[in-house]
């Protein structure tokens, strides 16, 4: 699908300065269009629930009251945007249980989690599901008029019919696409008057029956998809039954996933009372998902595991593997590139005999070598946000933790107790994290009474040591 103009610049994309990097960029209204509405109709709602909740209420966004028309946005005075919709629906549902759906309070309470949600998806997608995937949120609650709920504010409503104006000028690329996609699949496997003559999803059980998983990035976006193409898109609506897979946790305040309801949805896809489990990344990586013949990537992948996971999940004769979207720096080819030389390497680490022999040629080393690279600048970026003071990621162990996840790396911690001639007992830990490919093995060490703060202070001054190999 067409690409939307004016998106974050993908050498600017550093995950723990999203939120910071959305705020600056509707400052300075350089944001897509779609993605600096979302915000502020946002800003509207709070502004609204701030009237009608009274008192000393705050937005659950905010850490404070300093907070207004024509504020800077600084990303300091604002909570983790992933809390935002959460907190609002927590305040919606306490209302509620005490007065009730008509209360004034728990309506603006619940159209602001709404907003806050829409907003969420387009900081978490760098701004490209702001026209697609959030529009689609709203209009799954109701949010595309053209009647409003009484006493949803004006101001607001101009602005969602705004953005809905431009989010359906756009066409929705991206949606029609997968649209596109499920119905050649479907109809490949079915075959165009097979498909008009059942007229329904539930009836294709036989072996031959499209039956495919399709994977979001976030679970909200799963939940969407799982709408449009289920209930909102009639034509797809008629093929597909649509179940939802993600961790166990909830979506958004609204949207949970209990262990009971995953198992469920596996079930039925199991069982083919559904052909189409729509999923995130932990199906893809960690849950036992049934054998498919089809699997459809609807955004792009970061690693060549994800790619290796996903493309995994189409194990029978004659699937199909869809990538819907592919980064520029992170094609479907220099994934799997990356997917062989890591093959070729462990081959030649681990192999014995003539497999042992098998050592990876330089080009394979060479993709190795700058997609770990890739991964360690992400990784640095936390390091020096937590050293210069930048943003509060806790203790210096969960900045090596945070470190490792960024680079696909794992740290090492040894923790021993000593005693220095009748003092009290004291306890050393040695922390380290090696990179073979890159920067090598990277040790430090520290000595405090309990082995959390012996674990802290060899962290505090790993953060260095690697900071240091970061130049």
């Amino acid at each position: 699908p067409r690409r939307l103009k004016g998106l974050v610049p993908l050498a600017e994309r550093k995950p723990h300065m999203m939120l910071a990097t959305f705020l600056k960029r509707c400052d300075e209204r350089t944001a897509t269009p779609c993605a600096q509405m979302l915000l502020e109709l946002s800003e509207t709602l709070e502004a609204y629930a701030k009237r009608v909740v009274g008192g000393d209420w705050v937005p659950p966004s905010r850490r404070g009251s300093g907070y207004g028309a024509g504020c800077v946005r600084h990303v300091d005075d604002y909570t983790a945007v992933s809390t935002w919709g959460t907190a609002a629906g927590k305040q919606y549902q306490q209302r509620l249980s005490a007065a009730g759906a008509a209360c004034p309070k728990a309506q603006a309470l619940l159209w602001l989690m709404h907003a806050y949600e829409a907003v969420r998806i387009a900081v978490v997608s760098w701004e490209e599901d702001a026209p697609e995937a959030a529009a689609m949120y709203l209009r799954m609650y109701g949010f595309d008029g053209p009647k409003y709920p009484a006493g949803f504010p004006e101001v607001a409503a101009d602005q969602l019919r705004a953005f809905f104006e431009i989010a359906d000028r756009e066409e929705y690329p991206t949606l029609q696409h997968l649209r596109r996609t499920l119905l050649r699949l479907y109809d490949a496997r079915r075959g165009e008057d097979a498909a008009s003559a059942s007229g329904d999803a539930a009836s294709a059980k036989d072996a031959s029956a499209f039956h495919g998983v399709l994977f979001a990035e976030q679970r909200v976006v799963a939940h969407v998809l799982a709408w449009y193409v289920g209930e909102f898109d009639q034509e797809l609506a008629q093929r597909f039954k649509c179940a939802v897979v993600h961790a166990e946790t909830q979506a958004t305040h609204l949207l949970r996933m209990s262990k009971a309801k995953s198992e469920a949805a596996i079930e039925q896809f199991r069982t083919h009372d559904c052909n189409l489990l729509v999923a995130t990344m932990a199906a893809e990586e960690g849950m036992d998902i049934p054998s498919a013949n089809a699997v459809v990537r609807y955004n792009a992948m970061h690693t060549a595991v994800s790619l290796v996971q996903g493309r995994g999940r189409a194990r029978e004769a004659g699937s199909d593997f869809v990538v819907m979207a592919q980064r520029a720096d992170r094609d479907v080819a220099t994934l799997e590139a990356a997917e062989r030389a890591q093959a070729n390497y462990i081959q030649g680490q681990f192999g014995s005999g003539a497999a042992a022999a098998a050592q990876p040629n330089a080009a394979d080393v060479a993709v190795l070598k700058d997609a770990q690279r890739q991964r360690n600048v992400v990784g640095f970026e936390v390091l020096r946000a937590f050293a210069d003071k930048k943003t509060a990621q806790g203790s210096p162990v969960a900045v090596i933790h945070a470190f490792c996840q960024k680079a696909r790396l794992s740290p090492n911690f040894e923790v021993a107790a000593s005693t220095n001639y009748g003092s009290n007992l004291t306890f050393r830990c040695t922390a380290t994290v090696s990179s073979p490919l890159t920067f090598g093995r990277v040790a430090a060490d520290g000595t405090a009474a309990t082995k959390q703060a012996a674990k802290d202070a060899a962290c505090a001054v790993l953060v260095r040591e690697l900071l240091a190999k970061s130049v």
